[in-house]
């Protein structure tokens, strides 16, 4: 980008200073001009077609240079797109210049001084030329982030194993005992006040919050034991034992309570999480492996969600096996 490139919205009530602007800035070739006399009709034009550079005037009626450079710092955080922004006003002196930095301008030229603005607009050029960079590289992150993604095993805020590692390690264990024997069980436990709590309180409560559940959650069972967090309202234990022995479901209704029987504390306060319970244990004289299957944790986990109805309704555990539809509710 170049000077002569650059796209430019002058803002000024007063039309003389207006047309001096421009003409200023035409005579040194920049050809991408528009005007406006306020600045809702700036923001207007912005919002239309996104300017390099904005040129205002402080004192304007109904929204001054200030508004304006807060509501396009709005319109640049959704875009994409950052606005150089340059204040050309009549007043002067440090309190001033502070109030307009403050509010996210750029630069500041003083109607005394209008021939430093051109060289300012350098500044716009460079701005944009520094950004363009950035955004290319944090675009080239991006997409070598997503290209690992599928080698991260951990959920970020708990420290549990993720959707994906819960897929593999259920997908193993089920080959691993159709082949040598065993029980293995499942514990769906759904968050079913998240929704709410995140839509009252800031992410940093409610990560807080997640993290104390996680946390709380691993200390309910057993080191052997599998966690995971697989969505952001869902937690997943994952049980075995070497023989086929009856399922603990005492043990499954401690874990399954544990997690709401007490408020957390966090930076807002005491919070409480509400929850729905399933379980199931997976009958392997129902179920024909086929080699290289991997939909049995979809399978297993909708059967659960939808097991969560009936928790949902009557407040306790539900009780299952799987692919069996036999339930029981534990008191």
């Amino acid at each position: 980008m170049s000077i002569n490139t650059l796209s430019v919205i002058i803002v000024d009530d007063t039309e003389f200073s207006k047309r001096v602007t421009s003409k200023r800035l035409a005579s040194k070739g920049i050809t991408r001009i528009r005007e406006a006399k306020s600045g809702a009709e700036a923001l207007a034009l912005h919002k239309r077609q996104p300017a390099d550079c904005i040129i205002a005037d402080w004192v304007m009626p109904k929204m001054s240079g200030l508004e304006l450079a807060k509501e396009v710092r709005k319109i640049d955080l959704l875009s994409n797109h950052y606005t150089y922004i340059i204040l050309h006003s009549a007043r002067e002196g440090v309190d001033f210049m502070s109030k307009a930095f403050d509010a996210g301008i750029d630069d500041f030229v003083s109607k005394s001084s209008s021939s430093e603005l051109l060289p300012r607009l350098h500044g716009a050029v460079r701005a944009q030329r520094n950004y363009n960079t950035w955004k290319q590289e944090n675009n080239k992150l991006k997409r070598s982030l997503n290209k690992h993604r599928e080698f991260i095993s951990l959920d970020p805020t708990t420290g549990l194993a993720n959707l994906k590692t819960a897929q593999h390690h259920l997908h193993s264990s089920i080959q691993h005992y159709d082949n040598r024997g065993g029980s293995l069980s499942l514990l769906l436990v759904k968050l079913t006040n998240y929704e709410s709590l995140k839509s009252e309180h800031p992410n940093k409560v409610i990560y807080e919050l997640i993290s104390n559940a996680g946390r709380r959650f691993q200390q309910l069972v057993r080191p052997v034991d599998f966690l995971a967090r697989i969505s952001s309202s869902e937690f997943l234990w994952v049980g075995n034992e070497p023989n086929s022995v009856e399922v603990d479901l005492n043990g499954l209704k401690r874990i399954a309570d544990g997690i709401a029987i007490k408020a957390y504390e966090t930076r807002g306060g005491f919070l409480r999480l509400k929850t729905a319970s399933a379980a199931t244990k997976i009958d392997f004289d129902q179920l024909e492996i086929k080699k290289g299957d991997n939909t049995y944790f979809d399978q297993i986990i909708s059967h659960l969600r939808n097991r969560l109805v009936h928790s949902k309704v009557s407040g306790r555990l539900d009780t299952s096996e799987w692919p069996s539809s036999a339930h029981h509710l534990l008191a």
